[in-house]
């Protein structure tokens, strides 16, 4: 595994919550399987002093266990059971976030235009919106938009989210997922740009425009005016209104 590849899976288990010396030895276990502290230490590049104080926080968490002799080894918990308890830890906290922030903005309820540029931090926010989905998503975009938030879209399907729509050109969905398929061509944006839309619950809509030569822009809000609009007439509401346009007519 090269080192950029070693570095982003640190960052993702950062985000989990493990310190920098925790992740990377946990990495090396996955990669390597059951080792001795030297190895270990060699491995991921912690200094022997601390590598011991480090795999004892990693039992302490049940990410690792230890094996006795001697020297003592040590193994890492599965990865699948690793991602399955952080996911169902983070769906505790978002369902309490969730209902405690409900409970406290009572009717006052943010109806705002969030304005996001650029590819990756558009596709995030697709996915993110794709993720609070509960009851019912519309989906419509080019095939290669659409296969880059298929994770989230399975994971909804899984949730008995219903999903439809219309996808222009080829998509590799998961299955259960059956959209209207349309020439790629009818999806065309501004100079030769993209248009992805995504309505969340009838409640919240994006609408964004990736490729061509306009640098890559969406709007995600939940103004009554634009869902409405979205749903069910989402093909002419989305050639009516640019990107720009939207996020005007969202400000009112």
């Amino acid at each position: 595994m090269d080192s950029a590849r070693k570095d982003l899976l640190v960052d993702a288990l950062l985000a989990y919550g493990l310190n920098e010396y925790e992740a990377r030895a946990y990495l090396a276990l996955l990669q390597h399987g059951s080792a001795v502290a030297g190895d270990i230490s060699r491995r991921s590049g912690i200094p022997r002093p601390r590598v011991y104080d480090t795999l004892q926080r990693l039992i302490e968490s049940s990410l690792v266990t230890e094996h006795g002799g001697s020297p003592r080894s040590y193994s890492p918990l599965p990865l699948e059971d690793f991602l399955e308890r952080m996911g169902a830890q983070f769906r505790r906290r978002h369902e309490l976030l969730r209902d405690g922030l409900i409970d406290a903005a009572g009717d006052n309820k943010n109806d705002g235009v969030f304005h996001v540029h650029d590819e990756i931090p558009i596709l995030r926010q697709a996915e993110d919106l794709v993720d609070a989905a509960q009851r019912h998503l519309i989906v419509r975009g080019s095939g290669i938009d659409l296969m880059a938030v298929a994770r989230a879209l399975r994971d909804a399907l899984s949730r008995s989210v219903v999903i439809e729509g219309m996808t222009y050109g080829a998509a590799e969905l998961p299955g259960g997922i059956s959209l209207v398929a349309a020439q790629p061509g009818d999806n065309r944006a501004g100079r030769g740009g993209r248009r992805l839309i995504l309505i969340r619950d009838r409640e919240e809509v994006m609408i964004a425009e990736l490729g061509g030569s306009n640098r890559p822009y969406a709007v995600r809000t939940r103004n009554r005016l634009l869902v409405e609009m979205g749903a069910p007439g989402l093909t002419a509401a989305s050639h009516r209104l640019s990107p720009d346009k939207a996020a005007f007519a969202g400000g009112s």
